[in-house]
């Protein structure tokens, strides 16, 4: 299949597949209801709504870093558990996944990650970002501003989601906060230590985060 037709087919199943979690229609196709939770809306622990998850799970997979991490992890649990995909079943799996538009063949096989930025933007997902949006991917850093009061202004935000004003916590602690956000989490830390967003004690051992007289950031 040539180059040009395995991208218009990717898109092609790309608005499908879209139409198909927003409710929304590819030509000749009859409209498919929009994708829905069970019973009434869910919320994670952190009390946001989780009707809009799918849309989260398909921007981590357009950002090339978190998808070979995935990758990496699916990998590693197959070899585990010792899952082995044989050749005619393996054949038939690539199959299906060129259907899905995740993979394409010319001169052999090779994925198609634009699949999940072009589903993304069929959806509506891929509006214009605005403030500290910009630099995150399903709520970690995707990179940091050059910009320095950006930089704060993402610093901040972090600061103000990892932290509770007045706790002393120990090095090992701070990193397994900032895990949230990022798997750099000692570039990090030295940011907000510089951005005077945390402080730490003379011996380092012991970090604070920085409030004002009246107990805020």
């Amino acid at each position: 299949m040539a180059e040009g037709q395995c991208v218009r087919r990717a898109a092609l199943l790309s608005r499908r597949a879209a139409g198909h979690l927003t409710g929304r229609t590819a030509p000749g196709n009859r409209p498919v209801p929009p994708l829905r939770t069970a019973g009434r809306e869910k919320h994670s622990r952190n009390g946001s709504s989780t009707v809009n998850s799918w849309r989260q799970v398909l921007a981590a997979l357009a950002n090339e870093k978190l998808r070979i991490v995935f990758a990496e992890l699916v990998l590693e649990d197959a070899r585990r558990r010792g899952v082995v995909v044989p050749g005619p079943k393996r054949t038939k799996a690539l199959d299906q996944l060129a259907a899905a538009g995740l993979a394409v063949r010319e001169d052999g096989w090779s994925p198609n990650p634009s699949i999940f930025r072009v589903l993304l933007e069929a959806s509506g997902g891929t509006g214009r970002r605005e403030g500290i949006e910009r630099f995150l991917v399903a709520g970690r850093i995707d990179q940091y501003p050059a910009n320095k009061r950006q930089r704060h202004e993402l610093l901040g935000w972090i600061a103000g989601e990892a932290f509770t004003p007045g706790e002393e916590l120990s090095e090992k602690e701070v990193n397994e906060r900032l895990g949230r956000f990022t798997s750099d989490h000692v570039t990090l830390r030295r940011y907000l230590v510089d951005a005077e967003l945390l402080e730490r004690t003379r011996a380092g051992s012991v970090y604070s985060p920085v409030t004002d007289g009246s107990g805020e950031r």
